[in-house]
């Protein structure tokens, strides 16, 4: 079981795989939704993370700086919950009036709120797994940015 590390200002949490040492704050700060390549370990006695290892791991602060993103997701959601409300509504009224055409109308409603239920957890999944993506590119360019100025730097102290 990997071990997460949260850092308050972080929206999501790095997780450290078996064997690797825990991170500092400063350095997760820093390295915020980068993806190390494949073989990259911290130090050079560590066995690199599994294949498809994810490192970072949506928190609750996630939620609340990205909320704007999830808003498609939110109305298959809301949808859902309206539908299995009228099938609820219909299969009472059923009941009611003892008419099957309600029975069978509130299967029909239900059946799409539970579709609708499933097109929310896809669409709220990929848009989760994009935005990571998208941040990740983010990351390693601003990584290589901040690598480049450090090394840089270094050379103008040791010339």
């Amino acid at each position: 079981m990997a071990r997460t590390i949260r850092v308050a200002g972080v929206p999501a949490d790095f997780r450290v795989p078996r064997g690797w040492p825990v991170p500092t704050d400063r350095w997760i700060r820093t390295n915020a939704f980068w993806v190390p390549p494949a073989d990259w370990t911290p130090t050079t006695h560590l066995r690199p993370a599994p294949r498809g290892w994810r490192f970072w791991q949506p928190n609750p602060l996630w939620s609340q700086s990205q909320a704007q993103l999830y808003r498609r997701a939110r109305i298959w959601l809301y949808a859902g919950f309206t539908l299995m409300l009228l099938g609820v509504g219909s299969r009472i009224l059923g009941s009611v009036t003892r008419d099957d055409a309600f029975a069978l109308l509130s299967f029909a409603l239900l059946g799409v709120a539970l579709a609708s239920y499933i097109v929310h957890a896809v669409v709220w999944a990929r848009i989760t797994r994009g935005t990571l993506q998208r941040f990740a590119e983010i990351a390693e360019e601003s990584r290589r940015r901040y690598l480049t100025r450090e090394y840089q730097r270094y050379l103008l102290d040791a010339g």
